[in-house]
């Protein structure tokens, strides 16, 4: 049975074309909000802080990124200068980027109402906005791989060699951009484009063709950025990307699963729409004949799922840094917006094709649904913080202290982790302003407070900031500090005067005791140090 809307004539490709204008506008609006609204976190102010250079070696061995991103990020920065929008300006054109080869590529899958409710739903969508709004290699790579998409199918229809000159130009880009995720859908799109081939299911010269390239660029530009990339990591950490030993693996894989049974369920529920209808979709989609018909004439849909998923996996097993150090993150998951959105779509359409037909509306009105059930949480990633705003700090340091006193920036990490330290100092101070000392630099030697005889203030992060780059790590609440009083309250971080006056040398010994005994067993270990490091200095 047709679709309602094409029968009744009031769907027009002109109206189709509209809305995707439309949709296009929003989520692009929506993008810049986010990009202008949250606060870089520590991995966004690695990633900018060598943009200064006109050297592309310091660029990009200042982010231990592919090439592509920081070169194009720094760029954009010696163009326009620097600012909250203009160092984000490259995942944010990736994404509108994104969003219109999405709506060009529903267009050609015929999906019409139901291919503009899916970009909608991708308009709209919270994970999509945050990383379009997120100065590191996130964006960039998804846009280039819905370019070899779009390109590949265009080539693989039309016989065009332009476009199959686009298609394998952005796959040689593509692992310049990024690697895991890259790399898996360029190796799985040219197996599936073999196979293709082979069986029949597409033309096989030009399946031929274009598995080739995506081959070609995975052996070449690929394998020297994997290797570059290893080799950059092993030197700055002591260890490898990946650790390849079975043994080692295979250990590894308990704490895997339980990590993505204890973040990675809950993660999903919180960032995608209302799980018990997103879990529908896919069940549709998988069960009803007809979307799994257009599921298996679309062949780049399979890679971009194999792409996320099996980095996914790798993490879970083959990285070889330890787990509870570096928190799950729901990034990963970014790369699966394009592939949700056309089960959305085609889940939709399968659905009013089965409807009777005064339920013709049904799919959409399932795509509406997914649409409204995310919106709360789009709100929050465009109004609200998700990381700690270091210039309000900075602005505490700078205007509101005393240009003597000293700032302890600390919060309770579990004893071993890192501790986010104080970002940003260079660029939001201007003149004077309170010294900002992070307490495990000093347990380090690497910081102390020196002749400094002013006051004494705290900076607490709260407890899911402090050992994670995103506010995200798991609660350890600090009900009050002995001898500080609550000075005021902002988003992500409490600051805390001395309650009798305590300064300079001593003041700061007594501090770090206080926060040692606020934290308690287990995170105290680093305060103790920096109290003992002090006092031996006297």
């Amino acid at each position: 049975m047709a679709e309602m809307p094409a029968a009744s004539g009031w769907w027009t490709d002109r109206r189709e074309r509209l809305l995707h204008a439309l949709a296009v506008l929003v989520g692009a609006t929506l993008s810049v909000l986010a990009a202008i609204n949250q606060p870089y976190n520590q991995n966004e102010w690695v990633q900018i802080a060598p943009y200064d250079s006109w050297d592309p070696v310091a660029v990009t061995s200042g982010t231990r990124q592919p090439p592509l991103d920081p070169i194009l990020g720094a760029l954009v920065q010696h163009v326009t200068g620097v600012g909250q929008l203009q160092q984000r300006l490259v995942p944010v054109a990736a994404g509108i980027g994104s969003l219109i080869l999405m709506a060009l590529l529903l267009r050609r899958l015929g999906l019409r109402v139901h291919g503009v409710a899916a970009l909608w739903f991708m308009a709209t969508a919270p994970l999509f906005l945050r990383y379009n709004a997120y100065a590191r290699p996130y964006a960039l790579p998804l846009l280039l791989m819905l370019l070899c998409a779009y390109a590949g199918s265009r080539w693989l229809d039309d016989g065009d060699r332009r476009w199959l000159a686009v298609a394998v130009g952005g796959a040689l880009l593509l692992p310049l951009a990024r690697v895991p995720e890259p790399v898996v859908f360029l190796g799985s799109s040219a197996l599936i484009l073999l196979l293709a081939g082979w069986h029949h299911w597409l033309s096989r010269g030009r399946a031929w063709w274009l598995g080739g390239g995506f081959l070609t660029a995975l052996a070449s530009v690929g394998a020297l950025t994997v290797l570059k990339l290893g080799n950059q990591k092993a030197a700055a950490t002591g260890k490898s990307l990946i650790d390849l030993d079975p043994g080692r693996a295979l250990d590894r894989i308990p704490t895997g699963v339980r990590e993505l049974r204890d973040f990675v369920a809950g993660s999903y529920a919180e960032w995608f729409p209302w799980w018990p209808i997103t879990l529908l979709v896919v069940v549709l989609a998988m069960a009803l004949p007809s979307s799994r018909r257009r599921l298996s004439t679309t062949w780049w849909w399979l890679p971009m799922v194999l792409a996320p998923l099996a980095f996914l996996a790798l993490y879970h097993s083959v990285n070889p840094f330890p787990l509870d150090e570096r928190h799950y993150r729901i990034r990963f998951a970014y790369f699966w917006i394009p592939s949700l959105v056309v089960l959305v779509a085609v889940t939709s359409e399968a659905v009013s094709r089965h409807a009777r037909r005064a339920a013709a509306w049904a799919g959409p009105a399932c795509v509406g649904v997914l649409l409204v059930s995310q919106l709360p949480t789009t709100v929050v990633v465009v109004t609200e913080n998700d990381a700690v705003d270091v210039r309000q700090v900075a602005t505490l340091a700078e205007d509101r202290l005393a240009a003597d006193a000293v700032l302890l920036y600390d919060g309770p990490s579990p004893d071993g982790h890192w501790r986010q330290p104080f970002f940003g100092g260079v660029r939001w101070f201007d003149g004077a302003h309170a010294r900002v000392v992070t307490p495990a630099k000093v347990a380090a030697g690497r910081s102390t407070i020196g002749a400094a005889s002013g006051p004494i203030f705290l900076v607490v992060l709260d407890a899911p900031c402090v050992d994670s780059v995103a506010c995200d790590s798991p609660d350890h609440p600090i009900d009050e500090i002995a001898g500080w009083d609550v000075a005021e309250r902002f988003d992500w971080f409490t600051l805390y005067a001395p309650a009798d006056g305590q300064a300079g040398r001593g003041g700061a010994i007594e501090a770090l005791e206080a926060l040692a005994r606020a934290y308690g067993p287990g995170y105290a270990q680093v305060n103790e140090d920096a109290a003992e490091r002090l006092r031996a200095s006297d």
